[in-house]
């Protein structure tokens, strides 16, 4: 039960109450009054995302009694004489059609003021049915609720961006068959491929419609962890795994199971990543992945990730001229690069004396090599040498198992053809495979 703010003035003595308010009798002794009001209800109606604030204000009612009434000394309070003034209470009904966000709708107080003129006849009775109804009328409320629809797609009127679906059926929608919201929409041939929170699908035209076939399962990590071209798009998925998809042509029918995205991986770099942005330089055929903090570069030509700048969110070309976007500067790291663990094909112990590099760049290079003797433990690692002009380095190691680094402090495009390790492998036994036989 809600109480309504009550102040009690005196000379002239006014006694607020609840509405509607019944007066029976003129009270000539102290009395006892009790004001009670029902609750105030309050029925919201809300559709779509919105974010109301209501605020009710009290409803004050007001007696005024005017005369003359006094009593000396005070006369003892007597409980029979005690009256209950009680408020049936009201409904308050505030409706909100459409779209709208942040809006407030504050009630203004009601006040309502009864006053009682002129001499008051003991004993008397005002009225017994002097009710005070006050009704607020808003109109008859309508509600239109629509469901938002994440993960559906529309296509329009052909040369138009009408979406409206007329009897011709050209324009249309449909849902797709994973939950959450769709990302991004990008055309890779004669077909398109839609991104999302939940997966990604492929739609091909059909009629006048389109096919769907879902190809992924998995969301993607975050809502621009996606781009390429007609030709060739990446995706990197929740689990931070990176996935290329390559134009295909148009099958007999679109359910062909060997439209699949090809895994490139590199879960172990990217999982950490927070969220990542993916642009795509058509011109070097270079993919960027960046979130801020951490940034790699992907080429699918030779199926390389390397480090690469933290913050570029948007690549494009026009007329053979590329054009970059990012917050703040772009700062390229230093380039350097690992290759996997070799061991020669023994597990002999060796000891390297020289590398040789296949490479054509200016400026200086660096190598150095990790190696270890037992594979339980971890590489160490030698000092950085510098790579001379012809391309050999004189780097003795020892171990059994190997890794090759190389770097480069300033930023130049360079492609390295090979890498050649001479060295020797100790205690080493060639038996021809075919003796015993």
């Amino acid at each position: 039960m809600s109480i309504f703010p009550i102040t009690v003035y005196e000379a002239p003595r006014r006694v607020p109450a609840a509405y509607p308010l019944a007066l029976s009798r003129i009270i000539t002794s102290i009395v006892n009054v009790d004001i009670i009001a029902e609750p105030i209800t309050i029925t919201i109606n809300q559709s779509g995302s919105i974010n109301i604030e209501f605020i009710v204000e009290p409803i004050t009612i007001t007696i005024n009694q005017r005369g003359n009434i006094t009593h000396y000394p005070p006369a003892l309070i007597n409980p029979a004489l005690d009256q209950d003034i009680k408020g049936t209470g009201f409904d308050t009904l505030i409706t909100i059609s459409g779209s709208w966000l942040n809006v407030n709708r504050d009630a203004n107080p009601i006040e309502v003021t009864l006053s009682v003129l002129g001499n008051i006849i003991i004993g008397k009775l005002l009225s017994s049915t002097a009710l005070l109804t006050l009704t607020l009328d808003m109109g008859d409320p309508e509600i239109v609720t629509i469901e938002t629809r994440k993960n559906w797609v529309k296509w329009s009127n052909i040369g138009n961006l009408d979406f409206t679906i007329w009897k011709d059926n050209i324009a249309g929608e449909r849902p797709l068959d994973w939950n959450g919201w769709v990302y991004g929409i990008k055309k890779l041939g004669n077909k398109v491929i839609v991104y999302g929170e939940g997966g990604v699908s492929m739609l091909a035209p059909s009629s006048n419609t389109f096919g769907l076939l879902s190809i992924y399962k998995i969301g993607l990590k975050s809502r621009q962890s996606f781009d390429g071209d007609d030709k060739i798009q990446f995706f990197v998925d929740a689990i931070g795994k990176l996935y290329s998809i390559g134009e295909i042509a148009m099958k007999s029918s679109l359910f062909e199971s060997s439209i699949t995205p090809v895994e490139l991986d590199y879960s172990e770099y990217l999982n950490s990543m927070g969220r990542i942005v993916l642009s795509w330089d058509a011109l070097n055929r270079l993919l960027y992945i960046c979130d801020g903090v951490l940034g790699y570069v992907y080429s699918p030509e030779n199926k390389s990730l390397g480090s690469g700048p933290i913050n570029i969110t948007g690549i494009g070309v026009r007329e053979d001229n590329l054009y970059i976007t990012a917050p703040s500067t772009i700062v390229n790291p230093v380039f350097e690069i690992c290759t996997d663990i070799y061991d020669m094909g023994s597990r002999k112990n060796k000891t390297i004396s020289t590398v040789e590099l296949g490479i054509d760049v200016t400026g200086d290079l660096w190598i150095t090599l990790d190696y270890r003797l037992d594979k339980a433990v971890a590489f160490k690692t030698l000092s950085w040498h510098k790579v001379s002009p012809n391309g050999v380095t004189n780097i003795p190691c020892y171990g059994v198992e190997f890794r090759v680094r190389v770097k480069k402090t300033t930023f130049t495009y360079f492609e390295l053809d090979y890498i050649r390790v001479n060295g020797i492998i100790h205690n080493y036994t060639f038996q021809y495979p075919y003796i015993g036989r």
